[in-house]
């Protein structure tokens, strides 16, 4: 009888490999690339998914049980994937938190201790201190995050440890660690003008999409941040621009767009008081280990009882 097999899309080192077949004595453990035609249908457990594939390509694969992605966002899986009652599904939530959370700090830093203004004057040989009254801290800001799962609460304990006031925006508004306060979606209006800057950590659902816009800008305090490191349709992008240009709030942020990659004549590009980069913010130092780290540990739980240890896809959430 032939072995079932644990196919890896991402790529992985080969120490994770022999480690996986160690565990999984009655598996074949494959690179996807490896697989012919004739096995697809042989595959129990998937590592990762080619952006590529359609509902078609995932029907081939008639003895899937569990989807592991190798990512934390699900954006790129087929409806009729996130919604099948055939498979487990699980994300890489969790791994990206360290390196996101520094480009939020790392932005929030730069704005207000003035090194963007700082490397054009370098460039121009030009001393200037004209804008040192400008310079802030950030121990005493109060930071308002949309979202408190894994990434939020890595930006949160960060920002704890500066001194700053920590509000977390969740569906029912129930406690969560490192926040002095968290309130419900549905009473967030109350607190956004007290915030100095917003950060959205949210995945792509229904209700996120398109929740910052022009009404949510004008609620801002005029010399507010906002930071978008969740998803890009979150945003009504004119509407920002907007924003930006009429100094309805302070500056921006940006790691995710509506578009990727962002159109090289996109008016974004031209706003005042925006910082962009595109979409690297998650990248992972060691990648490889961190993916392997998360599905070893489901592996782990999926040989004792066939059910997963964490990142579990809730598909009445859509995250």
């Amino acid at each position: 009888m032939t072995k079932p097999i644990i196919a890896l899309y991402q790529d992985l080192k080969d120490e994770h490999k022999e480690a996986i077949q160690s565990l999984m004595v009655d598996y074949q453990v494959k690179d996807f690339s490896q697989i012919t035609s004739s096995e697809i249908a042989e595959i129990e457990v998937l590592l990762g998914w080619n952006h590529d594939w359609t509902e078609a390509d995932f029907e081939q694969m008639t003895s899937l049980k569990w989807l592991q992605n190798s990512s934390a966002g699900m954006d790129s899986l087929p409806d009729e994937v996130k919604q099948s009652s055939r498979i487990l599904l699980s994300n890489m939530s969790g791994i990206h938190g360290d390196s996101i959370a520094q480009n939020v700090f790392a932005y929030l830093l730069s704005t207000y201790r003035g090194m963007y203004q700082a490397l054009s004057d370098q460039q121009e040989h030009y001393w200037n201190q004209s804008y040192m009254d400008d310079l802030m801290q950030i121990n005493d800001k109060t930071m308002l995050l949309f979202g408190t799962g894994s990434l939020s609460q890595r930006i949160a304990e960060i920002a704890q440890v500066f001194g700053m006031n920590v509000v977390g925006v969740n569906t029912d508004g129930r406690s969560v660690k490192h926040y002095d306060q968290t309130v419900a979606t549905e009473k967030a209006g109350a607190v956004i003008a007290e915030a100095d800057m917003i950060v959205n950590t949210m995945p792509s659902t229904t209700t996120t999409r398109g929740l910052f816009d022009g009404d949510f800008f004008e609620k801002m305090n005029h010399e507010a941040l906002f930071i978008n490191v969740g998803r890009g349709d979150a945003v009504v992008e004119e509407d920002l621009i907007d924003a930006l240009e009429n100094e309805t709030i302070a500056g921006a942020y940006l790691d995710v767009f509506q578009e990727e990659p962002l159109p090289a004549d996109h008016p974004l590009w031209t706003a005042k008081h925006l910082v962009m980069t595109p979409h690297t913010s998650g990248v992972v130092e060691h990648f490889r280990d961190a993916v392997f780290n998360v599905f070893y540990e489901n592996l782990k739980q999926y040989q004792q009882d066939g059910t997963l240890a964490k990142n579990q896809f809730n598909v009445k959430k859509d995250y």
